[in-house]
């Protein structure tokens, strides 16, 4: 459960608000956007790596 709080955490406070920035930036990105692209990314990949922890601690105690 600790794991998944802070799966949550980390989509609230990173990646939602990049995901709002980009879908007001309309036909032209800013100059910066590499930059948010870059740490979106970062984060989804902490989240994906946090997600498969998750997932394997899930299948082994139903196992065990």
């Amino acid at each position: 459960a600790f794991l998944e709080a802070v799966d949550i955490a980390l989509a609230i406070s990173f990646q939602t608000p990049r995901n709002r920035a980009v879908q007001g930036w309309g036909a032209a990105p800013p100059p910066q956007w590499r930059h948010v692209r870059d740490g979106w990314a970062q984060t989804h990949l902490v989240r994906t790596a946090l997600g498969a922890l998750i997932f394997t601690a899930a299948l082994c105690a139903s196992l065990g």
